[in-house]
């Protein structure tokens, strides 16, 4: 392998220069050349270790790779590869690489075009000349070496172009592969999904169920233990009011009994003052009458001495009045006594009576009241229950919305799973989509070059071998218009040399004739005309070579072959027929 420094053409394969160490390429980068500017003497390559970009490069920092060994495993027509070392990149894909290396397989067709330029321009130089045999073979196998290195170019050209498309088929059909992962992936991942989503759908569904059914069943339960509540408070409140019946009626109760109380205080106030008003009176009768006994006393005794003064009349009769008096206070208020007595004994037979007929109810309130005391301990007791029921539903009812809580987390923590695996399988899809389009754009990119260089390279092979075979048509066409000159000219002197040999031959037998030799050399057979040989077969006529020929040459043998009368056929113009 050596590097020569040339112009680069586009697909011709380069390497930086040992020394140069940019931003993007460094010495020992090798790539593709897409295009050159002449003008600014710079070209766009493609690295290898940066696909799917292009850098211009000056040519003076590269150097064109020429292979000018082939080795003799490889086929004919098919140009060694270079043996540059050069780090492929951890990202670059393979399809890539493989479409640069045949980029850079066709590129050196370049070296056949060369040499069937070459080739060319050493035949355009050459004239044919029919001087010698080995003069037009030199020319037959100057036009196989041609026609062995247009069918090499072509070889080399098509088997690159079979390699690269080959390469790019099976790149096409790993991304197709991919592509179909890809959708299986994607069909599985959202047929997960939507079997998820039916689960999270079914879960929501008969939470909602759920909710509904233990709504139902708070509502109902409540609505009854509200009407079994209402009516308690209505019973108790109907109790309460009884009670307070009863409450008033022990108050009423109460009142009479008071009254009664107070009756037999009077009573006994005034049986007190009864029996103090009767002391008191007995003893006012007594001390009146023990003044009286005395007034009387005095006045027998003054009478028994003299008549009573008018004092002691006074006095006594003060005393009479007084008397009278008190006993007519004493008879009022024995009438007072007597109907106060008669009055009280009246107030006790009603309140006998009303004591009587008030201890019934009593008893019946008595009675109702232990009943509706009862009845309320039963209601309380029924209250602890559904109190201790709703308790338990309370507990049931919390315990199912923990789980129905439980059973939400999850859901959220399954859609916030399912939402980042989702996410997830989303970024990596489109990382595997990006990574496709940049496949698929350098893969078309790399396509167009390819396919820009192999046009070039056929549009310019074929320009050359269309030329080179008008050409070779032309040199064909004088070929054999001078081979068919030579042809006449060489059937002409054959026709001479004839007449010459007739003539000799004649002139030969008339000089035998006039020898006396026909005579002599008669044979068993009868004499010959032709002379001494005539018996061995038919005539052989004699043809004198050129001097200076070689009689081993195709041509000399040519020209040594017998006359014929009709035209003459080569193998040259047979096949240019």
């Amino acid at each position: 392998m050596d590097l020569v420094s040339s112009p680069f053409l586009s697909g011709d394969k380069v390497v930086v220069l040992e020394g140069r160490h940019f931003q993007d390429f460094a010495a020992g980068d090798s790539g593709i050349v897409i295009r050159a500017d002449a003008e600014s003497q710079t070209c766009q390559v493609h690295f290898k270790h940066r696909p799917g970009e292009s850098f211009n490069v000056a040519w003076r920092h590269l150097n064109k790779c020429v292979a000018q060994v082939v080795d003799a495993g490889h086929r004919p027509g098919w140009p060694a590869e270079d043996d540059v070392k050069v780090e492929p990149a951890a990202v670059l894909p393979m399809a890539v690489a493989d479409m640069g290396d045949a980029l850079g397989t066709a590129s050196s067709a370049y070296f056949w075009e060369s040499k069937l330029a070459n080739l060319d321009a050493d035949h355009a130089g050459n004239h044919w000349s029919l001087q010698t045999a080995d003069d037009f073979q030199i020319e037959t196998r100057g036009q196989d070496d041609l026609a062995l290195a247009v069918e090499g170019c072509a070889k080399a050209t098509a088997s690159s172009s079979l390699l690269a498309l080959r390469e790019a088929k099976g790149a096409s059909s790993r991304i197709r592969e991919l592509e179909e992962k890809m959708s299986k992936h994607s069909r599985e991942h959202w047929l997960g999904m939507d079997c998820l989503q039916e689960k999270v759908n079914s879960l929501a569904v008969s939470q909602k169920e759920v909710n509904a059914e233990f709504k139902g069943s708070l509502h109902k339960e409540l609505s009854s233990v509200n009407m079994q509540v209402q009516s308690l408070y209505e019973q108790c409140e109907a109790i309460k009011d009884m009670v307070a019946n009863l409450q008033l009626e022990m108050k009423r109760k109460a009142s009479h009994e008071q009254l009664e109380d107070l009756e037999h205080q009077q009573c006994k106030a005034m049986e007190t003052l009864l029996r103090r008003w009767d002391h008191c009176a007995e003893n006012r009768r007594q001390r009146v009458e023990s003044e009286v006994g005395q007034a009387l006393d005095e006045v027998q005794r003054a009478d028994s001495k003299s008549h009573p003064s008018e004092a002691v009349m006074l006095q006594v009769e003060d005393l009479s009045a007084a008397n009278r008096e008190l006993a007519s206070k004493l008879g009022r208020l024995q009438a007072n006594f007597e109907q106060m007595s008669r009055h009280l004994s009246q107030e006790q037979r009603m309140k006998q009576v009303q004591n009587q007929g008030l201890e019934e109810p009593a008893a019946q309130w008595h009675q109702r009241y232990q009943g509706l005391s009862t009845k309320v301990d039963s209601l309380q007791r029924q209250v602890e229950t559904l109190r201790s029921g709703f308790q338990s539903a309370q507990e049931r009812a919390d315990k199912e919305q923990a789980i129905l809580d439980g059973l939400r987390l999850r859901a959220d923590a399954a859609a916030e799973g399912l939402a980042s695996e989702v996410r997830l399988r989303e970024e990596g899809v489109l990382r595997v989509e990006t990574r496709l389009e940049n496949v698929a754009r350098e893969m078309d990119l790399a396509m167009g070059t390819l396919r820009g260089s192999l046009e070039k390279q056929l549009h310019a092979m074929l320009a050359t071998a269309q030329s080179a075979a008008e050409r070779k048509q032309r040199d064909w066409q004088l070929e054999c218009q001078k081979r068919q000159d030579v042809e006449s000219a060489l059937r002409e002197q054959q026709c001479e040399m004839a007449e010459m040999r007739s003539k000799l031959l004649r002139k030969e037998q008339a000089l035998l004739e006039a020898a006396g030799f026909t005579e002599r050399s008669g044979g068993p057979c009868g004499p010959s005309p032709y002379g001494p040989n005539a018996s061995s077969g038919p005539l052989e006529p004699v043809v004198a070579q050129p001097r200076g020929a070689d009689v081993h040459s195709p041509l000399s043998r040519r020209l040594a072959a017998p006359v014929a009368c009709g035209p003459v056929s080569s193998p040259l113009s047979k096949n240019f027929a």
